[in-house]
Order: C-alpha cells, then sequence, then structure tokens
C-alpha cells in the first residue's frame, strides 16, 4: 500500500506541475497544438440526437439516461423489541417496494432493470472542438448535471421481445405500466433524464479527430518521462508519447469503468487503480473554468487522497514492524520477579525500533518513487533521510559518551 501510495502520488504530483506549466489556453481548434495538453471552456453544442436503447424515446441533447424498476415483494429484517423473530430484538418482514434489484427475478419481464445511460459521441465545444462525451464518462474526473426528461403520456419499448406492456405518464412525471397509486407485483416504472449543457470546460489532450471534417478532439494527458533537460514538451518525440499513453489510458478507464459495471471492484490494487490514475481528463459542464481553478481543484483532491493514504499506509507498517516483535516482551513477562520490568523496557525498546525502522523503510519508498519522475524530489528526500538516520547515531553516540564518562 504505502509503495503504490508514494509512486501515483509522485506521478500525480508531477503531473500536476507539468499542467501548470506546459497547459495552453485556447478558445479554438488549432492543429498548432495537436497533442498539448490545453483547456478550453465554451458553449456546448448538440450534434445528433441521442436514442434512448429501451424506449422509443431520443433527445436533442448530449445525453439520455433511463432507470427500470419492479415493484417486487421482499423480506427485510426489521428491529422489534419484543424478540419474538429470528435473531435478537428482530423480525423479518414482508415488504413491497420500488427496487432495481430485487430479491428473485421477476416472472415474465423481459426487460434489464436498473439504470442505462447513453452519451453523444459528437457534441461539438467551443470553436472546432469534437466531443465524445462517451470517452470522458469512461473518465474519473466528469462532473455533470441531469434534469428531469419527459416524453408525452407514454412510452414503449424500442425492442419488445415479446414484452409489450405500455408504459403511461404518471403525475410525478414517471411512466408506469400499471396503477401509480396501487401497483401491483411485477409493475414497472421508469423514469429518464437528460444531460444539458450550456457551459463546458475541458482539459485534455488536444489530438486529431478521427471523425475528419478539420474539428480537433480530445484523449487523456499522460506522464511521459524527460529523459533530458533538453527534450522539450513539444518535441515530435514526446508529442507521439503523449498521443499514444493518452490512447492507452483512455482503454484502460474503459477497462476499468466495465469491470465497476460487473463488480469486481474486489482488491486494493483496483481501489487504487480508480483513486489515482495518473491522467488528466477532465470534463465540467457545471460552468466555465479558469486553468489555475482546475489545477487547483486538482491539487485539493489529490491532497486529500494522497494523504489519507499516506496516514493509513505509514500506521500499518509502524504498528506491524512493532507487533511482529512484540511476542518477545509477552514472553519475557512471565519470567518471575523481574519479568514485568524486563517486559515493559524490551516493549519501549520494540516500540523506538518500529519507529526508526518505519520511517526509514517509508523514506526510502519515497526516493524509489520520485526518482523516475521528480529526481528533484528524489535528492530531497535522501538529504532527509540521511540527516535523519545522522541524528539517530549521534544521539546514540551522546548516549554511550556520557555513560563512559561517568563511569570513568
Amino acid at each position: 500500500m504505502n509503495w503504490k501510495t508514494e509512486k501515483a502520488a509522485s506521478q500525480l504530483d508531477t503531473l500536476i506541475s507539468r499542467a501548470d506549466s506546459e497547459c495552453k489556453s485556447v478558445t479554438k481548434a488549432d492543429p498548432l497544438n495537436n497533442n498539448s495538453l490545453v483547456i478550453v471552456s465554451g458553449p456546448l453544442e448538440t450534434g445528433s440526437p441521442v436514442e434512448d436503447k429501451r424506449f422509443n424515446v431520443q433527445v436533442k441533447h448530449h445525453g439520455i439516461r433511463s432507470t427500470v424498476q419492479v415493484y417486487a415483494k421482499e423480506q427485510e429484517m426489521v428491529q422489534d423489541d419484543g424478540g419474538k423473530g429470528k435473531g435478537k430484538g428482530q423480525r423479518e418482514e414482508t415488504v413491497f417496494r420500488w427496487t432495481a434489484f430485487p430479491d428473485t427475478k421477476p416472472q415474465g419481464i423481459n426487460i434489464s432493470l436498473g439504470s442505462e445511460t447513453e452519451y453523444s459521441n459528437d457534441s461539438i465545444l467551443g470553436d472546432g472542438f469534437s466531443i465524445n462525451l462517451c470517452d470522458f464518462n469512461a473518465g474519473f474526473d466528469t462532473t455533470t448535471e441531469w434534469s428531469r426528461a419527459s416524453f408525452g403520456s407514454e412510452v414503449k419499448l424500442r425492442s419488445p421481445s415479446g414484452f409489450s406492456r405500455k408504459f403511461t405518464k404518471g403525475d410525478d412525471g414517471k411512466y408506469y405500466t400499471g396503477s401509480k397509486e396501487r401497483p401491483e407485483v411485477n409493475d414497472l416504472m421508469v423514469e429518464f433524464h437528460e444531460l444539458q449543457a450550456s457551459k463546458c470546460t475541458v482539459m485534455a489532450l488536444q489530438v486529431e479527430s478521427k471523425n475528419g471534417q478539420g474539428k480537433s478532439s480530445f484523449l487523456p494527458y499522460t506522464l511521459v518521462p524527460h529523459e533530458c533537460p533538453c527534450w522539450s514538451a513539444d518535441s515530435e518525440s514526446e508529442q507521439d508519447s503523449l498521443y499514444k499513453g493518452g490512447e492507452a489510458a483512455l482503454q484502460a478507464d474503459k477497462d476499468i469503468s466495465n469491470e465497476m459495471n460487473f463488480w469486481t471492484c474486489c482488491t486494493c490494487a483496483f481501489c487504487f487503480g480508480v483513486m489515482f490514475r495518473p491522467e488528466i481528463f477532465i470534463l465540467d459542464t457545471t460552468r466555465s473554468f479558469t486553468k489555475d481553478e482546475i489545477i487547483k481543484r486538482m491539487s485539493d483532491q489529490e491532497y486529500t487522497k494522497k494523504w489519507g493514504c499516506r496516514a493509513v499506509g505509514y500506521l500499518m507498517l509502524f504498528f506491524g514492524i512493532a507487533w511482529m516483535f512484540m511476542p518477545i516482551s509477552n514472553l519475557l513477562s512471565h519470567i518471575w520477579i523481574i519479568g514485568g520490568i524486563l517486559s515493559a523496557l524490551v516493549g519501549f525498546v520494540i516500540w523506538v525500533f518500529a519507529l526508526v525502522t518505519s520511517i526509514i523503510i517509508y523514506m526510502l519508498l519515497k526516493i524509489v518513487a520520485a526518482a523516475y519522475f521528480n529526481p528533484m524530489w528524489a535528492l530531497i528526500y535522501s538529504g532527509i533521510l540521511v540527516v535523519f538516520i545522522v541524528a539517530i547515531w549521534l544521539l546514540g553516540s551522546s548516549s554511550g559518551g556520557h555513560h563512559s564518562l561517568h563511569k570513568f
């Protein structure tokens, strides 16, 4: 955990630093800025209509989301002070409610439950930028606002496959196959939301659009190590590396997004992969932002995650080292008469040893993690570690010298 935290923190610190110095604020798609980090703000215009895959509806905005729920009979545990049911103070009770995740699969319903979202793949930002919102949705720094959508008095399934019940609009804006006031088991409800975005801000790697038409599009901006100080950020070699890195990062984002959809996020490695993505691929449809505002937001988010994981990781390392040697102290406590004193003394030594050792190990991890992408910080951490070790050595030497002088 400590290694992954420090490696990710080093990458993100370097990424934010480069974004601050290399990001270009642009208003139109200039081919000269291709394969460079840019920030662009402006109106987001609609391309072709976006259709829902399950229902015969579409919106002229940037996205549509449909959420289908079923009215199901379920069992749940409720508090019962009488203690007459199963368990202590609990009993099982039958409830009826709308849910997208029923306890048992409904019979005779040939439609997927839950939410499904479709995005525009040809929205237009500013002067000459084509945005594929499906790509940005695969990333992990997208901020959008959705509003309720309405499509008349009734909607139908696009591909019924033998399931032909109509959905009639209720007074709450949702659509029901039965009565809203007196629903029956296996009745369905669907509600729609649409993504409306009059203003938009994007910070990402500008690339030539694959759709052609002289427009530019976006890929994630990834960290490409500088092999020598004279290597310019605008060099052809680095721009080619940035483009390839952006394509690989986008595919990785899609893979992670698919894994999350299938509930496979069950490992620490997966969680770190989601929390610390070493890329800049930002879309915000709430308002226009400046470069400095985006950089500050990135720094604040990274600061919270970084120091939270560092605190947890260091404490795990510290207590892990201490508890590895604690059985020695416990064994000494069983010695007759002097066992308590020896146990306390050895326990104190173990805690001091764990403190010093954990600090040294942690600093070594920071040095190795920073060496690849930020050598300057690696040198600073090395200096701090040397000072710490010398201080410990001098403290030990001073203590030993005083004892020798007192004996003399």
